[in-house]
């Protein structure tokens, strides 16, 4: 009896440590702006978090932007990167409606978050 209560305590030890090492999530998105000078720019928009909800939340992204955005999610050792449509980046990252944001970014990267 004493030998399973140790046993139970141990795995319950085990669990509470997996959930500790928890990998952060971390977003990039950068998109391509031309200048009236016909200057490139590329601003980069960077955030991290442990939730989906938390990524999209730390994310400064501009309101507004009409181009074809490059999104990058990197959890541990694993990365994904797409190019996303105007209407889709600004519905992800724009953070206007947070459930469907989130729900969307979770299908354009399934597999990684």
């Amino acid at each position: 009896m004493v030998k399973a209560k140790e046993a139970v305590e141990g795995a319950v030890e085990e669990v509470t440590e997996k959930k500790a090492k928890h990998t952060p999530i971390t977003l990039r998105a950068k998109y391509k702006v031309i200048d009236r000078d016909g200057t490139k720019t590329f601003p980069e928009f960077v955030s991290e978090g442990d939730t989906v909800e938390e990524v999209l939340a730390g994310l400064e992204f501009p309101k507004g932007v009409n181009a074809l955005v490059e999104v990058t999610v990197t959890r541990g050792d694993k990365s994904l990167m797409k190019a996303l449509a105007p209407s889709r980046a600004r519905l992800i990252l724009e953070n206007e409606q947070k459930l469907k944001a989130t729900e969307a970014l979770k299908a354009a990267f399934r597999g990684i978050i």
